[in-house]
């Protein structure tokens, strides 16, 4: 009786802490984005339907292992192509990466927020008589299919001239990549 009981307790705690391990990995697990996403114009909203000014295509390549993102941007305009290679460290510790047009480096901080990795950045631009501060939000949204992948950015832009400060009005561009096989 004794030996039956023993055996009993070791069973149900052996089942019960192989049913947390595998509620953590679950609840902890987060999409991976790796693969080759292909800018889709008729499904976002960037401000034009005519398309960008920077670019008349945009790949991303993605190798995903957390918690770093590596990205390989490939924009291409008429008959140039600019490659961009970006990084992204999800657990805060930050990182500068090429702002897509490539003038200036957006100083980044990474993080998950559930399913969806956020990574708020910012920009600074002199211009004439004081400079301006580019504050960026970008989430990026993998779809439960595993097939369509979304970043929305929120754009606020400062202007500081002359010690005066003034405010653009916020702007937000939803960029909708499909999955390449």
């Amino acid at each position: 009786m004794k030996c039956a009981l023993i055996a009993f307790c070791a069973g149900w705690c052996l089942t019960v802490s192989v049913a947390q391990t595998a509620n953590r990995a679950i609840v902890s697990a987060k999409p991976d984005l790796s693969g080759t996403w292909a800018f889709d114009l008729s499904k976002s909203d960037i401000g034009s339907r005519k398309g960008s000014p920077l670019y008349d295509e945009l790949t991303l390549t993605i190798l995903h292992r957390e918690p770093e993102l590596q990205v390989v941007r490939l924009l291409k305009r008429k008959e140039h192509e600019t490659t961009q290679r970006l990084v992204y460290y999800t657990d805060k510790r930050g990182e500068s990466n090429p702002t897509i047009d490539g003038g200036n480096k957006v100083k980044s901080k990474t993080h998950w927020e559930g399913n969806v990795l956020v990574s708020i950045g910012t920009v600074y631009q002199d211009i004439p008589f004081g400079y301006a501060a580019r504050e960026t939000t970008e989430t990026w949204e993998l779809a439960p299919d595993g097939n369509t992948l979304k970043q929305i950015s929120s754009v606020k832009v400062t202007f500081i001239i002359n010690e005066t400060i003034n405010q653009a009005s916020p702007l937000k561009i939803v960029k909708v990549f499909q999955k390449r096989p």
